[in-house]
């Protein structure tokens, strides 16, 4: 399907993206955009189990830690990660960006997190 939608694009213009709705956030809509050499962009499950990386020392021999740890990202994320917050009408916006491992997904995910709160209700 996604390419035969290429091959109708052409020549003309270059795809590098492909945006999918939340529905495709899995490793098997990854891998079919990866043939097609493109990048995906799509959303991921409130609840997806993602980890940070290992940032420590590395062993001299055998497999490198790829995890920080088991335990899974949660609030509150971490604060080196805050790009931006914004106050609009009583909605407060944080956005954080982050490169975060997925067990499902074989590479790293550039994971961005919008956080919108209410700030009279707190929902």
């Amino acid at each position: 399907m996604l390419t035969k939608l290429l091959a109708l694009i052409g020549l003309d213009l270059k795809v590098v993206y492909c945006v999918l709705d939340g529905a495709f956030g899995h490793n098997y809509a990854l891998q079919m955009v990866r043939q097609c050499s493109l990048h995906l962009i799509s959303k991921l499950r409130a609840d997806a189990a993602l980890y940070l990386p290992y940032t420590g020392p590395q062993k001299k021999r055998g497999v490198r830690k790829k995890v920080w740890s088991e335990t899974r990202l949660c609030s509150p994320l971490p604060e080196p990660y805050l790009q931006e917050t914004t106050i609009e009408e009583g909605i407060q916006t944080t956005i954080y960006q982050m490169t975060l491992w997925h067990k499902l997904f074989p590479d790293q995910l550039n994971v961005v997190i919008i956080r919108k709160i209410n700030l009279k209700t707190q929902a």
